[in-house]
């Protein structure tokens, strides 16, 4: 087997790790509801989740799962204080402040800021095919908030969804800088075990009381498992098998299109033709980023 053909087949396989990552996190909003129906509060949820991934990666630890040199490497640490802490809290307060489909919207703005990074940072000039994916993201995103856009946007909550977007874009980018001399799994692990640190400060400055019940826990639990810990494993492999961080972040949204479809199947949330239109959109632009 040529050489070519093996890059190929590699960057296939990782792209399949960043879908199934997508997959993943779109059921953060069902789990997220059963967590504050049974009675954590979404402060509460968070800590709660980020005690149960520390936990969980020192668990793996003991059963060298992972690698302690990874997991203690500065720029993990610096990728989760950072990064991941402040795009965190940003869009919990976009999320308080526009509402979870006009926060999600914004926050799939990430393949612009990905290419706005790579110009400023590299010099990398996008081509027209990256240019066009990326405008069919934003506007299949746009179309999937659909009547969530009624009404007046506040100023502060506008700029809250554009920095979770700034941020979100950012950890996909920082991480991809790193992956290749990191093992992914470590790097997941790390990850989301300093973000326990970066949630207690949260605590500090966000509004709302920690509010947690035992009966809230197993959707922490999963969400510190499946969503945190294999979620970002999958796609932390997707990068380090070649994926790009800008086509990885155009596959990410795979993840909004499902939880509107867990919307839909689940809580009977309505299917309108400006959602098979943002569908139509995204499909489009998956087809597009494939072009390089």
């Amino acid at each position: 087997m040529s050489a070519s053909r093996q890059l190929v087949m590699r960057r296939g396989g990782g792209l399949l790790a960043v879908y199934a990552a997508a997959a993943l996190w779109s059921t953060i909003g069902v789990a997220a509801r059963l967590g504050y129906t049974a009675g954590c509060s979404p402060l509460g949820m968070l800590v709660a989740r980020q005690a149960l991934a520390a936990l969980a990666t020192l668990l793996g630890l003991l059963a060298r799962l992972y690698r302690p040199s990874v997991v203690l490497d500065r720029r993990v640490i610096g990728i989760a204080l950072t990064l991941f802490t402040p795009f965190y809290v940003s869009y919990y307060y976009a999320v308080e402040a526009l509402g979870v489909g006009r926060a999600a919207a914004l926050l799939y703005m990430a393949p612009a800021w990905v290419l706005a990074y790579q110009l400023i940072l590299e010099h990398r000039r996008p081509g027209s095919s990256k240019l066009l994916a990326t405008v069919f993201t934003i506007a299949g995103a746009l179309l999937l908030a659909g009547e969530a856009w009624g009404g007046l946007v506040s100023p502060g909550g506008l700029v809250w969804g554009l920095a979770s977007g700034a941020f979100y874009a950012a950890t996909v980018y920082a991480a991809a800088r790193i992956i290749a001399g990191l093992e992914p799994s470590s790097v997941a692990a790390g990850t989301q075990a300093w973000l326990l640190l970066g949630a207690l400060a949260a605590t500090a400055v966000m509004p709302g009381g920690v509010e947690v019940t035992l009966q809230c826990l197993p959707a922490a639990a999963y969400l510190a498992i499946v969503v945190g810990h294999l979620s970002y494993i999958l796609f932390y492999r997707g990068l380090s098998k070649g994926v790009e961080p800008h086509r990885a972040s155009i596959a990410a949204t795979l993840e909004l299109v499902l939880s509107m479809a867990w919307g839909w199947l689940l809580f009977s949330e309505p299917f309108t033709v400006l959602y098979g239109a943002g569908v139509a959109l995204i499909a489009a632009a998956q087809l597009l980023a494939g072009r390089g």
